[in-house]
């Protein structure tokens, strides 16, 4: 004998009384009621649903206007730079280099300086006078040149006046490349007033070592050193290889990443490295003529 076949020969003899089978038949009978119930409110909230969404898309159809026009977007203007060309101006040239200017309103309706940006071939950057003291003769590990553009505020120049004056305007940046994930960019620009809340003290760590200041850094950073900490600038001859690798924190790729500024004369270089080779980039500073 099974399990049911034993189970209904034991229980065959009870029962449930009168009271019990009424009280089932109650809650079964109020349970199919309110799943009726139930049923006719879906019912109602489908037909409401369907019926306002006829009577609103007419109302919606009148309202429908363009799309509003696309602000265009604000530009910084670049810093003035004086760059000379080794050969005396005669030999420049701008045509497949020369980018549409730039021009426009900022969304306050001020007037917005034009810019021109011109992409630069590394000889064109080389017979650069002003800059070519200022670029690294090193890389840190299997870096080269990768793409090198002339920020230009206004237009550009005109080829007759270069050939008078021999010099333009502008910022030169560079991007150095392993072709992956590593880089050095270097950014050649005047250095202006606007610069100098950035200016640290190579002798006085708390105004560029993050690493005295607990997290997180709006907290503990004093207000008035917030830009020297954040973004140093050093004069050139004060900066070290021991504040470089201090200043340098790791990132992925087992790499290092480290950012800050050189003060040579009246010249700003800005450096951005992402690199295991931290050396390399020590060298790459401390062999560039400019900053002897």
């Amino acid at each position: 004998m099974n399990f049911k076949e034993k189970y209904r020969a034991e229980m065959q003899h009870i029962r449930p009384d009168a009271q019990l089978i009424a009280a089932t038949g109650q809650k079964l009978a109020a349970k199919k009621q309110n799943a009726a119930k139930n049923k006719r409110l879906k019912n109602s909230a489908l037909v409401l649903a369907c019926l306002t969404l006829a009577l609103s898309l007419p109302f919606l159809n009148q309202t429908q206007t363009e799309p509003e026009p696309a602000r265009p977007q604000r530009q910084t203007d670049a810093p003035a730079l004086l760059f000379a060309p080794a050969d005396g101006g005669e030999n420049i040239s701008y045509g497949q280099n020369a980018l549409p200017t730039l021009a426009g309103r900022s969304a306050d309706c001020a007037p917005k300086q034009a810019e021109t940006v011109i992409k630069l071939t590394a000889e064109e950057v080389a017979n650069m006078i002003a800059c070519a003291a200022y670029l690294p003769p090193t890389l840190p590990e299997d870096m080269q040149l990768e793409t090198a553009t002339l920020h230009l505020a206004g237009g550009v120049p005109d080829t007759a006046a270069l050939n008078d004056t021999g010099a333009i305007t502008g910022t030169l940046l560079l991007n150095y490349t392993d072709g992956a994930y590593n880089y050095l960019t270097l950014r050649i620009s005047p250095y202006t007033a606007a610069d100098e809340p950035r200016l640290a003290e190579a002798d006085r760590p708390e105004t560029w070592d993050q690493s005295l200041y607990a997290l997180p850094y709006a907290e503990t950073i004093p207000e008035d050193m917030w830009q020297q900490v954040t973004d140093p600038i050093f004069p050139a001859a004060d900066f070290t290889a021991d504040i470089l690798q201090r200043l340098a924190g790791e990132s992925d790729q087992n790499a290092k990443y480290v950012r800050f500024g050189l003060k040579a004369g009246d010249t700003l270089l800005e450096y951005t490295a992402h690199t295991p080779d931290i050396n390399g980039v020590w060298q790459a500073i401390s062999e560039t003529p400019g900053l002897q």
